[in-house]
């Protein structure tokens, strides 16, 4: 790999394992052949990209297709083709993305011929990549898979990126430099649209559901004499006391979980 398109200050293999290319960055690597660049020429005929290492995986993006660089539906100069058809090495740029699921490693493979330009029909003609259609490579030349990876990305910045967009709990990039500020279970946003407060905390909410659960007890009263009312007004503070502990705990085991990202909850 290399830091820009003139191919001149190649990366060593820890600098490419330390970097992450921030999309739509664009990404150059090249393949080299000690061959003899008068007697042997690298012809690169298919390029493409995948998220593991598996160079069959049904899904890719493709770089270069019949020796010609793939057009993108986003970026026009998306795909390069620098060298290829010409010497002992082929020379290949392409803007970084991040996949669809969400991957943020991508793998390139090329299928590459080594053809011996001291051998009759060993070598197939330079395509011709400004034309509309694009004719098809043959060789009798094998030919073998190169491959490179992982090449880790990174999706553009955000405004959720600096102090969280000023969100107290999950911050959602909107676009625009926007953000909405959204709350975990048990939480509801404040009216200043970026901090949360905890519904068990929040002396409104309480003191409705406490008159609720009272009014409640109150009813059952008329039909009941002075010792099973104490019994039931017992249970009922019981009750209410360890639905209350129960949904606090589990809120805040919620609210960790949101905050660490991840699925299980700790309580």
């Amino acid at each position: 790999m290399y830091n820009d398109s003139t191919f001149a200050n190649a990366l060593s293999n820890n600098q490419t394992q330390s970097l992450t290319f921030v999309v739509p960055q664009f990404i150059y690597f090249a393949m080299v052949s000690n061959a003899d660049p008068t007697q042997y020429i690298m012809q690169a005929t298919d390029c493409w990209v995948t998220e593991t290492n598996d160079a069959s995986a049904a899904i890719k993006y493709d770089i270069i297709s019949a020796g010609c660089a793939v057009a993108d539906s986003v970026y026009i100069d998306a795909n390069k083709v620098f060298m290829n058809y010409q010497s002992s090495q082929v020379r290949i740029g392409f803007r970084s993305f991040v996949w669809s699921t969400g991957g943020v490693s991508l793998f390139v493979h090329c299928t590459i011929n080594m053809c011996d330009l001291r051998l009759p029909n060993n070598c197939t003609a330079a395509p011709s990549c400004a034309s509309v259609g694009r004719r098809s490579i043959t060789s009798d030349t094998p030919k073998n898979i190169w491959s490179y990876g992982p090449i880790f990305v990174k999706g553009p910045p955000t405004a959720c990126d600096t102090f969280n967009g000023g969100c107290s709990h999950h911050c959602i990039p909107l676009g625009d430099g926007k953000v909405e500020c959204s709350c975990p279970v048990n939480y509801v946003i404040n009216t200043d649209g970026q901090t949360c407060r905890d519904l068990l905390l929040d002396p409104v909410v309480g003191d409705a559901k406490i008159r609720a659960g009272l009014g409640k007890i109150v009813e059952l009263s008329d039909s009941m004499d002075i010792s099973t009312l104490a019994t039931t007004v017992l249970l009922g503070v019981v009750f209410l006391v360890a639905i209350v502990v129960a949904i606090y705990v589990i809120g805040q085991a919620r609210n960790r979980a949101w905050l660490s990202g991840t699925p299980h909850l700790t309580l």
